[in-house]
């Protein structure tokens, strides 16, 4: 399906490139809060109401990546704001995908759940030496190995996260987050 593709990232699920019509579409929607994944909470809820989906192949709108707007900065504390607003806003997903039982074709909402927890701990790598986030990072990480290998949604450059982030070097001497 097609939500299931955004969830993977396959498709984009970003509103930017998303039309939807105004009759009834924003009722009973959660807004959420925060800069990261808040495009992914929308998008599903509206696709979930959506009972007709066109494509155009044009590109009509060109983003634009400010690499030094807040969500790029690799600080400590953006790095925890960041990972936190994802988490909220992931869990506010699955909240909304248990709720309406949507079946998906290939995978179950416990492999999506998997797969955004996967991202949401990308937020980390840069503070991932620092002791709290060590214990997170290996907490919440060691049980994705084949789940993630196996996903053909996730792209090469997560997968090669993964496997930079199992190294056994710990801490980073570069690449870490500034104070």
């Amino acid at each position: 399906t097609f939500i299931e593709s955004c969830l993977f990232q396959h498709s984009s699920w970003s509103l930017c490139n998303k039309l939807f019509r105004r009759t009834d579409s924003f009722d009973k929607i959660n807004f959420p809060s925060g800069a990261l994944g808040e495009d992914m909470v929308m998008s599903v809820q509206l696709l979930l109401k959506t009972k007709r989906l066109d494509y155009v192949q044009e590109a009509l709108y060109h983003y634009f990546v400010n690499y030094s707007s807040i969500t790029k900065k690799k600080t400590v504390s953006h790095c925890e704001r960041n990972y936190r607003i994802l988490k909220e806003n992931t869990e506010l997903v699955i909240r909304i995908l248990n709720e309406v039982n949507i079946p998906l074709e290939k995978y179950s909402i416990s492999d999506v759940e998997k797969y955004l927890r996967f991202c949401n701990l990308l937020y980390l790598l840069p503070i991932r030496h620092l002791p709290k986030y060590r214990l997170v990072w290996n907490r919440d990480f060691q049980f994705f190995p084949l789940m993630i290998l196996r996903n053909r949604y996730i792209s090469t450059f997560n997968k090669k996260m993964y496997f930079a982030s199992l190294l056994p070097c710990y801490p980073f001497k570069s690449g870490r987050a500034s104070d």
